[in-house]
């Protein structure tokens, strides 16, 4: 739309599954254990915005919910992105926020449920034609989350690069 400027994406989909392994909190082992989850079914939908303001900055956002029939671990209710990315001559600098509501990290019987929000950012270089450097900063506001009850994921945390490319 809008002359190539805007563009969007939506799925909506529906999943009947069974006989899937997933680990279960068990009292005492930190690992959990195995365990066939049955049936279940997951739907949902997704959708997907990118929007180009002019030739070099870019926003882009993507939204999505699941329904699980049973909590499924790594499942978020709700998840959220917005994104974006400004190029000017050799440089790059782009920002993100990620929002999760209803990540199941421990779905047995009482299931545990996170919700969280992150930020990012990189800024980038292009050297020449084949070499780049870059600075990297995740989960900038120090946000403490787990994916999977028990295993904290990493605070704030800073990278450096030299990505080539031949």
């Amino acid at each position: 739309l809008l002359h190539g400027r805007l563009g969007f994406e939506v799925t909506a989909f529906r999943i009947d599954a069974r006989d899937m392994i997933q680990v279960v909190p068990v009292e005492g082992n930190p690992a959990g254990m195995n365990r066939n989850t049955g049936e279940f079914t997951n739907k949902g939908i997704e959708v997907a915005l990118r929007y180009r303001v002019r030739e070099g900055l870019d926003f882009s956002g993507t939204y999505s919910y699941l329904d699980t029939s049973k909590p499924m671990l790594a499942s978020p209710k709700h998840m959220a992105w917005l994104e974006g990315v400004w190029n000017i001559g050799r440089f790059t600098l782009s920002a993100n926020l990620h929002y999760v509501d209803g990540l199941y990290t421990a779905p047995g019987k009482d299931p545990v449920t996170e919700n969280y929000f992150l930020l990012h950012a990189r800024a980038g270089y292009r050297v020449n034609r084949w070499l780049s450097l870059s600075l990297t900063g995740e989960n900038l506001t120090d946000t403490g989350y787990s994916i999977n009850a028990g295993f904290p994921m990493p605070g704030a945390t800073v990278l450096g690069g030299v990505p080539s490319s031949f």
